[in-house]
């Protein structure tokens, strides 16, 4: 009976002095992950929007439109609209041209339509043909629609039916056939029943078939009976 108590004890004995009692106390260890050392970043300084607007203007000053878009991007996006705003304004009032450049040179959304609003009236004040030109002239659809929206506005507030017709003047293209029926459109927001009578006047084509599209379009929201006349 005392010889079997005994051997047990004389196995671990055994175990602990070969050395697999520790090594397997080892394997039984949690490994830790290796730390790896934080190493803190300094925080970038912060460019008040006042002083980010000077340079800007410095930039657009001296034709550097990217430069002054790119200073414009680095602000925080709650502040760059109010920017977008005055940079446009301030170099509206010295060179109308320019502004619908930087315009052109924002990125299309509501930075570029904000800019074209205060850019495309002035232009027009300035010289309506040869805002007229420009704008049929945009590098791609999205800058031509940002600009044309404006100007079919400002279209629209006025002598529509002419300045259609100083339109068409121009040679067929399909952005001024986009623009055709974005003028159209916008007459028929304030008077339904005229926009779609000088529409049906048109010759057979695209630009008739844009400005009845147009036409139609509008009327259905706001008098569906209408539409389908």
């Amino acid at each position: 009976m005392q010889n079997l108590l005994l051997a047990p004890l004389a196995v671990v004995a055994l175990l602990a002095g070969s050395g697999c009692a520790t090594d397997r106390a080892k394997d039984l260890t949690p490994r830790m992950p290796q730390m790896l050392p934080v190493v803190a970043t300094p925080p970038k300084p912060i460019v008040p929007a006042t002083e980010v607007l000077a340079q800007a203007i410095e930039h657009a000053g001296h034709d550097d439109l990217a430069g002054a878009v790119s200073l414009v991007e680095s602000l925080p996006f709650v502040a760059r609209l109010g920017v977008t705003r005055s940079l446009v304004s301030a170099v509206v009032s010295g060179d109308p041209d320019r502004s619908g450049r930087l315009a052109l040179a924002l990125p299309p959304g509501h930075l570029q339509d904000a800019a074209m609003e205060i850019a495309v009236p002035a232009m027009l004040a300035r010289d309506a043909d040869a805002t007229l030109r420009w704008v049929l002239a945009a590098p791609d659809y999205a800058k031509g629609f940002a600009s044309g929206q404006v100007l079919a506005d400002r279209f629209a507030q006025g002598d529509t039916r002419a300045a259609l017709e100083r339109l068409l003047a121009l040679p067929e293209t399909p952005a001024r056939n986009n623009l055709t029926g974005l003028i159209a459109g916008r007459w028929a927001r304030r008077d339904g029943a005229a926009a779609l009578a000088w529409a049906r006047t048109l010759a057979e084509g695209e630009a008739r078939n844009r400005a009845l599209t147009s036409v139609g379009f509008e009327m259905a929201q706001r008098a569906p009976e209408r539409a389908v006349e």
